[in-house]
């Protein structure tokens, strides 16, 4: 951005001298717009549009020109915000491409964004990227597809015979769980919070234990298993072989979900990798096969 030059502007207003200021400053329109879209750029880029500060509406705000129009408004912000504004209960307008529906439907609709990013598939999306984070990955909910919210960052299953999802996120909504675990024509996503099973990582607070959504399980594991393989091709230790299968999207599912055939990976190095290590069978996939 190139440095602004403001210039002394002499004598103040009446409303700043009122107030006890001596000096206002003046700032070409030019100079201000360019300000305006560094400020922007730097609020889109770390999500944080909804915690700009809310302000009364007053006779000196929003600013005005000297024709009274509407002045230093930034329109991708207005449409930002618009997009955090959600509808009534019971439904849900996604943050990723602004679409309105039931809340019952928005798991499955923003699984599709979410495997896409994974996938590395780009979307014409209208809302918040989907890469955005505040930890600088993704690990997106799977409730509102959102990164780097503190509400969303602890999902948990209850401990029950009919599990459910729990967490912090004003989205969250009740689902069959067991259902969910099955891809089909009709909801091929099956972006489920699972457990994770690598020792030591799995926890019991109350009656709930901690899980990972089924799409973030590989980020996971590089994050906070780094000695373990999230693939069954990249170098570390297998998981679990039942964790394996839980993490299991198959290409039916990703196929069905809209992925093209030539981003969709393998699917038979991670189990086969982990079933081996539970049998003492010493084999592992070849690193691109």
């Amino acid at each position: 951005m190139p440095p602004s030059d403001p210039s002394f502007e002499s004598p103040p207003s009446s409303e700043l001298t009122r107030s006890g200021s001596l000096l206002t400053w003046e700032m070409s329109d030019v100079e201000l717009a360019v300000l305006i879209e560094s400020l922007t750029s730097v609020v889109k880029r770390h999500g944080a549009s909804s915690s700009l500060p809310k302000l009364m509406k007053s006779a000196s705000f929003p600013y005005r020109d000297s024709n009274d129009a509407l002045a230093l408004i930034s329109d991708d912000i207005t449409q930002n915000l618009r997009m955090l504004k959600q509808p009534a209960d019971q439904r849900f307008r996604c943050y990723q491409c602004g679409m309105e529906m039931d809340v019952n439907r928005a798991r499955a609709h923003v699984g599709k964004h979410i495997l896409f990013f994974i996938r590395g598939i780009d979307e014409a999306l209208n809302g918040i990227p989907m890469s955005l984070s505040l930890v600088g990955l993704p690990l997106p909910c799977g409730f509102c597809g959102r990164s780097g919210i503190q509400t969303c960052a602890e999902v948990y299953l209850t401990k029950q015979k009919a599990p459910q999802a729990r967490s912090n996120c004003r989205h969250q909504h009740k689902f069959n769980y067991a259902p969910s675990l099955v891809s089909n024509v009709s909801t091929p996503c099956t972006n489920v919070p699972i457990e994770c099973l690598i020792p030591g990582c799995r926890a019991e607070v109350g009656s709930n234990i901690t899980v990972v959504w089924k799409y973030n399980m590989p980020e996971h594991i590089r994050l906070c298993h780094p000695g373990y393989s999230s693939d069954g091709i990249e170098d570390g230790a297998p998981v679990p072989a039942a964790m394996a299968r839980a993490m299991l999207i198959t290409h039916e599912e990703e196929e069905m979900i809209g992925i093209p055939s030539d981003k969709i990976p393998p699917k038979d190095h991670l189990i086969s990798y982990s079933n081996a290590s539970e049998n003492n069978i010493p084999t592992k996939p070849s690193r691109g096969k």
